[in-house]
This record gives C-alpha cells, structure tokens and sequence, in this order.
C-alpha cells in the first residue's frame, strides 16, 4: 500500500507558511483515511451518518477555493480519487 501525502514540489527549503499550507492538507488527507476506515468497521447507523457528515466536510475542502490557495492545485480532484483508491485497496 502506497499513501499519498501532499508535499511542496518546490527544490527550495519551504517557508513556514508553505510548510502549514502542507501540514494543513496533509492532516485531511489523514483525516479522511482514518473517517473511512472507521466508517467501514462499524455496522451502527447513528455512527456511519455521523462519519458520513465528517468525510463530506473534507470532501467539500479539498473542493474548496482555501484547497486551491493552500496547494496552488486548481482542484483537489485527484487527490480525493487517490485517496479513494487507496482505501479501496486495503
């Protein structure tokens, strides 16, 4: 299993805001695998709704203007696939 992890493409030593920018969406894709994986172990209702609602959230971040600016990507797109891909696949 390969995961994805956003890091800065640039060959000079990252600032500190381009170093949060990462940590940011670093931290949602971590977000978003362990929602899943959780999501896909429970068999309560109540619970799957409630992770239901939260991965909807980071699926609406990495579709958002604030992904853009962060990553300087036009769309979170194919990380999201990625990511699916990859949860698909444990």
């Amino acid at each position: 299993m390969r995961k994805i992890h956003a890091e800065t493409m640039s060959t000079h030593e990252p600032d500190p805001y381009e170093e949060l920018a990462i940590g940011i969406i670093r931290q949602a894709a971590d977000d978003y695998r362990r929602l899943c994986q959780k999501k896909q172990k429970t068999d309560v209702q109540v619970e799957i709704d409630a992770l239901e609602q939260q991965i909807q959230l980071i699926r609406k971040f990495f579709g958002s203007r604030w992904f853009c600016v962060l990553s300087g990507l036009d769309s979170g797109a194919e990380i999201l696939c990625r990511l699916e891909e990859e949860i698909n696949n444990d």
